[in-house]
């Protein structure tokens, strides 16, 4: 019995030591469990609650989405819809690099389509079911900054259902004095990115039919490197790095078109 007694008392003190020698967060849990039971599992509310407060990835930004306090320091991401004719767009993804705002914001325009209108027919792709002309419309911008030494231009659905987006144009290597690009040729040094449709040059849009209106954002960005190296026809994600690390000022202007 003694024996057996003195075996107990170090197996409690033991299991003690193990305790306390545990990560906090490990601990609490485990006295948690124990002091219970059968705790109800949370609602299905509550623990959309709680995953909104693990990640709460809202942006903050105007005209995407909006943080709101929702009771004990959670919060949820509420998103705004277009209302068209042709119809509503999916919940708003953010227009990328949109970090200008308190910058040197160039001002964007096309003599094709007015600022956030839907784009001609004659702008949108000509396969997958789709029958336009796929002809880019012509754009203009401002000025950039006195550090300006050359010009790329992104066009980019952030609404078509890949998760990543999808990119139509990609031109870069524009010269500093270039203020316009016109559809029917490059200005002389500049170059084409690889679109998403696989193809160098324009691939207009072509959103899936019943998704809504998409938003075709047109970017200038005023770059403060005379000309990026990035060999042959490169992917719209790795251009869009190297505008990253050089972007002195951008703007851009946004057509609609759904099906």
């Amino acid at each position: 019995m003694g024996g057996h007694a003195d075996h107990s008392r170090k197996g409690g003190r033991a299991t003690h030591t193990r305790l306390l020698l545990m990560p906090p967060l490990v601990l609490l849990f485990l006295l948690g469990a124990c002091g219970h039971g059968t705790q109800a599992a949370p609602d299905a509310t509550h623990a959309g609650a709680l995953k909104s407060q693990a990640g709460c990835g809202c942006s903050g930004r105007k005209d995407q989405d909006e943080k709101t306090a929702q009771g004990r320091g959670t919060c949820r991401c509420k998103q705004g819809r277009h209302k068209l004719d042709s119809g509503s767009t999916p919940d708003l993804a953010p227009i990328p690099f949109k970090i200008w705002e308190d910058a040197h914001a160039l001002e964007v325009r096309s003599s094709d389509f007015k600022q956030r209108t839907s784009l001609p027919l004659v702008h949108t792709f000509n396969q997958f079911g789709c029958s336009g002309d796929n002809t880019a419309p012509s754009l203009a911008w401002s000025p950039g900054p006195e550090d300006t030494q050359s010009y790329a231009v992104v066009a980019f659905d952030p609404d078509a259902p890949t998760g990543v987006g999808f990119f139509h144009l990609l031109v870069y290597n524009i010269g500093k004095d270039v203020t316009q690009l016109d559809p029917s040729s490059l200005p002389p040094g500049a170059a084409y990115g690889r679109n998403d449709y696989g193809a160098t040059g324009y691939g207009g849009p072509c959103p899936p039919k019943g998704h809504g209106a998409h938003r075709y954002v047109f970017s200038v960005y005023a770059l403060n490197a005379e000309s990026l190296d990035l060999g042959e026809a490169p992917s719209g994600a790795l251009l869009r790095f190297m505008i990253k690390q050089h972007a002195v000022a951008a703007g851009h202007i946004v057509g609609y078109y759904g099906r």
